[in-house]
């Protein structure tokens, strides 16, 4: 497939925004602008690229990918992160093979991981039954009711975070929708009405969200106290970013954070949690309206040399690696 720079820009932007979603004194008018696309934004990239809905699927080669580009590199992680925690508390072999197979059946190590996984899998599930762009765009909304209408919808986490995938599940169907018509969108995005019309809406609902709807939105705990107004708030921002993407050049610093959001987003925390620390010991005196800023900025800086060990020497953790798919699919 051609390389689409717009695809990039979107994960890009968006994992650096979970990283300062993380950080500290995040201004409340900026978690209202970015909430609505900035973890939407993965799941309609992955929608868009899970699949070409001109060509055959084959769903052994979809299996493959999915265990090769996503679960094995988080169970490595999975596992050594929670083998080395456990060892700096003292715990025994037998213990802390106990504790990781109750951890592995909650599946909620890396919520947005486990989220992904069974987002993709309800995708592979449907695509098995038709590759039709409407029929899967109404499944992606069919799942959403389901969401809406049972218990799946109560906060907090299920085992491998089953209940928001259905949600995810909804914007991964929008972005294999919006690529089998990409040129009629693409046409209708490029008129400056319809450019104006949206950015306009989208700030509207924003400054709506800010000032009098409050919407809360926690999607790690499945907290969506208005979906309605979130979804269209998503579709909104969706557009936004496509006509936004497409309209500035190709940077390689967003590229380089699109193409490795999956080890920035293993490795963050544990970057973000020594800035905070030294924030609190030796940059008390930074305002908020800094703090915020250098946290991100400096975990994306430190990541830089360890992401490029981990893609030169480790690629099976970072997804890329095809190597099962040549043993097992010859592909």
């Amino acid at each position: 497939m051609q390389h689409l720079f717009w695809l990039d820009a979107m994960k890009g932007v968006a994992m650096f925004l979970v990283v300062l979603s993380h950080a500290e004194h995040v201004p409340l008018w900026l978690e209202c602008f970015f909430t609505p696309f900035f973890l939407t934004s993965f799941f309609f990239a992955s929608g868009y690229l899970f699949q070409n809905p001109d060509k055959p699927f084959l769903l052994k080669l979809k299996i493959v990918r999915l265990i090769e580009s996503l679960l094995i590199p988080y169970l490595i992680y999975w596992i050594a992160s929670f083998v080395v925690a456990e060892l700096f508390k003292g715990e025994t072999v037998i213990a802390i093979l106990t504790h990781w197979m109750e951890s592995f059946v909650e599946g909620k190590k890396l919520w947005f991981i486990s989220c992904l996984l069974c987002a993709e899998l309800l995708m592979i599930a449907c695509l098995s039954v038709s590759r039709n762009a409407k029929v899967i765009l109404c499944s992606g909304v069919f799942s959403l009711l389901v969401w809406k209408l049972t218990p799946l919808s109560l906060p907090g986490e299920r085992a491998w975070c089953i209940n928001i995938a259905f949600v995810a599940y909804f914007f991964m169907t929008l972005g294999y929708s919006f690529r089998k018509y990409e040129s009629m969108f693409s046409f209708v995005l490029r008129n400056k009405y319809v450019i104006s019309m949206i950015g306009t809406i989208y700030f509207t609902l924003v400054a709506l969200d800010y000032a009098w709807v409050h919407n809360n939105v926690v999607f790690a705990l499945n907290i969506f106290s208005d979906i309605y107004f979130f979804v269209l708030s998503s579709i909104m921002a969706l557009a936004c970013l496509y006509i936004v993407y497409n309209k500035i050049p190709s940077y390689r610093f967003i590229t380089y954070l699109g193409s490795n959001s999956l080890l920035i987003y293993f490795f963050h925390k544990q970057v973000l949690d020594f800035l905070k620390r030294i924030n609190v010991h030796y940059l008390g005196f930074l305002p908020d309206s800094i703090i915020f800023l250098w946290e991100a900025v400096g975990v994306i800086v430190i990541l830089i040399v360890p992401i490029v060990i981990v893609n030169r020497y480790i690629p099976i953790l970072s997804g890329k690696s095809k190597w099962l798919s040549k043993l097992v699919c010859h592909q």
